[in-house]
């Protein structure tokens, strides 16, 4: 068996077009030294490619499962009712005239987009730390969320002693309202 020697196949192929073959006809001349050799490339180079077009399929279909995972909650039905009924709570917890039932809104919020971000697939031990994983590209409405975010910690953190305004409520839940709308959670107005 021969091996793959490039100088011997370039030396055949001058050979043959300068006539300094071994004196047999240029037809069998290329039959026996030329053509062996092209098959074997061509089988070396045939080969590659099948393993190149298979690794690539295989690549292909995990990246088209890893991107369902991630936008599956996106593609969701809009108005579904399961995820709409925690949507509605909160819109009945801020008509409420009680500042306590305004809190509860801006954190069931803010609990529903951390469930939103995590089943988008960004990872983290906080909302906070998935926020900052997350592309502007990716995420048009992230200003809106980080801002929410970060009212919805000033309500944790500082407890009864931050003032939350049924405006300023209403401002906020506004804010959540245009993340969810971007990713299909709930339907636009």
């Amino acid at each position: 068996m021969r091996f793959l020697n490039l100088e011997y196949f370039f030396v055949k192929v001058y050979e043959l077009f300068t006539g300094k073959y071994t004196g047999e006809s240029p037809t069998t001349y290329f039959n026996e030294q030329i053509l062996p050799t092209l098959q074997m490339v061509s089988l070396i180079v045939s080969l590659t490619a099948l393993v190149v077009l298979i690794y690539s399929l295989i690549r292909w279909r995990e990246i088209i499962v890893s991107e369902n995972l991630k936008y599956a909650f996106v593609t969701t039905q809009k108005g579904d009712p399961e995820r709409n009924e925690r949507w509605v709570h909160i819109t009945d917890l801020l008509d409420s005239e009680s500042p306590n039932d305004w809190r509860q809104a801006i954190i069931e919020a803010d609990i529903i987009l951390d469930d939103l971000v995590t089943k988008m697939g960004y990872r983290g031990e906080s909302l906070g730390e998935k926020l900052k994983t997350i592309e502007k590209a990716d995420f048009k409405t992230l200003d809106n969320a980080w801002e929410a975010h970060k009212f919805r910690n000033r309500i944790a953190h500082e407890g009864r002693d931050f003032v939350v305004t049924q405006r300023e409520g209403r401002r906020i839940i506004d804010l959540f309202r245009t993340v969810f709308e971007e990713f299909g959670y709930i339907s636009s107005r």
